[in-house]
């Protein structure tokens, strides 16, 4: 009873997994966060002479808060929906709670954790090798755009504020510029150079004179304001432009040519084996009961 028990376990999980169960290839990929203040160039370009120390990678928080994006719904259902998984898995959508099994099944072959080493791994596995692949790059950079949402924000916003200064400080320029212009023509002020090469405002009027002078001093600080001004919107928008990754990749997602799961011999092995376990207690039962009726009979012929 034991070995055919056991031969019939055996055969029946040789031919299910290797008739009934598919291949799934894995790829991973290995990162680490960068600190953001150390992506944002706005950083590097506004702080040439600071002495601050930034870290190039990121905290235990940051690596949290990556861990956090990476299973967040928009990456997962992103995925989910960009690969049409329902019909890969040929899950009906056409039934009730059909986007929870599609989401339960790809989150048994979906996974984000830290290693040893603090780095943040990725992996996928599918039934297509390329597929897996592709949903893992997709992910990282999913993952990598919302992770530099905030910072990309703010700094948008920043370039809104440059803008609108220089804007500002280039209608008081052009202001200060015309007023000097009416003054100049009206009350017949001459701008002469010295001979040590400094200009000379001269008129009729006094008054007018001085006043020339002032505005000429404020149209010349409102240009080099606005000087100023551009040269930190002409930087910003450099740091715009350039848009660095969040994460640095040490090993890239790559396509699998050999199967992760499923381990066909150990599944048979673990079924012979549990087979093999329960068949001796059954047999160890069978034999208890028949030792029990023996005694019984026993017992009421001796009565």
């Amino acid at each position: 009873m034991v070995i055919g028990f056991v031969l019939i376990a055996g055969i029946s999980a040789a031919v299910y997994t290797w008739f009934f169960m598919d291949n799934y290839y894995q790829s991973v990929v290995k990162f680490y966060p960068k600190n953001l203040i150390y992506t944002d160039k706005m950083v590097n370009i506004g702080q040439e002479s600071s002495t601050t120390h930034v870290s190039f990678f990121g905290s235990k928080d940051d690596a949290n808060r990556i861990l956090e994006i990476a299973y967040s719904a928009e990456v997962v259902q992103g995925l989910i929906n960009r690969y049409d998984l329902a019909t890969v898995y040929e899950i009906d959508t056409t039934k009730k709670y059909w986007r929870t099994k599609v989401t339960e099944q790809f989150m048994d072959n979906y996974q984000a954790n830290r290693t040893e080493k603090d780095a943040i791994e990725l992996s996928i596995m599918d039934t297509d090798p390329l597929r897996a692949q592709q949903m893992v790059s997709d992910a990282i950079s999913w993952i990598d755009r919302l992770n530099r949402m905030p910072m990309d924000s703010t700094r948008m916003k920043i370039r809104v504020e440059l803008q609108s200064a220089y804007d500002a400080q280039l209608m008081l320029s052009k202001s200060l510029l015309d007023t000097l212009a009416s003054q100049a023509a009206r009350f017949d002020i001459q701008i002469s150079m010295t001979g040590d090469g400094k200009a000379s405002v001269s008129g009729s009027n006094p008054l007018e004179v001085e006043t020339y002078k002032f505005n000429q001093f404020q149209y010349e600080s409102a240009i080099e304001e606005l000087g100023l001004v551009k040269v930190l919107l002409d930087k910003h928008d450099l740091a715009l432009k350039v848009a660095p990754s969040s994460i640095h990749i040490v090993e890239e997602p790559f396509v699998a040519d050999k199967k992760a799961k499923p381990m066909r011999s150990l599944i048979c092995v673990t079924v012979v084996l549990v087979a093999f376990i329960i068949s001796i207690l059954v047999a160890i039962l069978i034999e208890q009961i028949k030792w029990i009726r023996s005694e019984l009979d026993n017992d009421e012929q001796a009565a």
